[in-house]
């Protein structure tokens, strides 16, 4: 789903994409909009960690991370901030 996530971030209809892979069988858009969610606290709350000196940058990538799983969700049930 992080992929589909990048995907959207470039402009793709990561919606369309998702649905159209045989994983997706089954699964409700209230699903997918629940796992968009999980991911982006998770990242955004990762990302807001004290530095990692085990990658300088960890934590921009998950903030980065974060704001694209939470744009897509934001595009899906049609929210502006």
């Amino acid at each position: 789903m992080l992929l589909l996530a990048t995907a959207h971030a470039d402009g793709h209809d990561a919606t369309l994409l998702f649905a159209n892979h045989p994983t997706a069988r089954g699964v409700d858009g209230e699903q997918l909009d629940a796992a968009l969610a999980a991911l982006s606290g998770f990242f955004l709350v990762s990302g807001a960690q004290p530095p990692a000196d085990w990658s300088p940058y960890i934590r921009q990538r998950q903030t980065w991370c974060g704001e694209v799983t939470l744009r897509w969700l934001a595009d899906r049930r049609g929210w502006t901030f």
